[in-house]
């Protein structure tokens, strides 16, 4: 898994299914995370016929207490598997993906969130 740096860790998956994509960043993101910031394109939405069954798929993969994400045109992160390793030109380099599948996944080990009003 990618050496957790500050307790957070990123990484981007090119993959050409929704469901490859998810195992690829949980076998990346690893456990013991608290929270985690995911962004899928499109075209994941599409294949799984919505929102609804990646983010299911995400949760139990990811084991994170709290998570949160959509659909976006584009995502950013680190390079993990073979699809996103080719377009980066390196493992674990960081991307920018404004087309095509990607799902970018935003981890923190220990987000300290204390609730507050106004």
């Amino acid at each position: 898994a990618t050496e957790v740096q500050g307790d957070f860790v990123s990484c981007c998956s090119m993959a050409p299914s929704w469901e490859e994509a998810v195992e690829e960043v949980a076998q990346e993101v690893g456990p013991g995370f608290e929270a985690a910031l995911v962004f899928f394109s499109e075209l994941y939405v599409d294949q799984a016929q919505g929102i609804a069954p990646m983010m299911e798929k995400l949760r139990e993969r990811l084991d994170v207490e709290h998570l949160v994400g959509g659909a976006a045109g584009g995502s950013i992160g680190q390079t993990v598997g073979k699809m996103a390793v080719d377009y980066g030109a390196g493992d674990r380099v960081p991307i920018e993906v404004e087309r095509g599948f990607v799902l970018s996944v935003a981890a923190i080990r220990s987000a300290g969130a204390v609730p507050f009003f106004l």
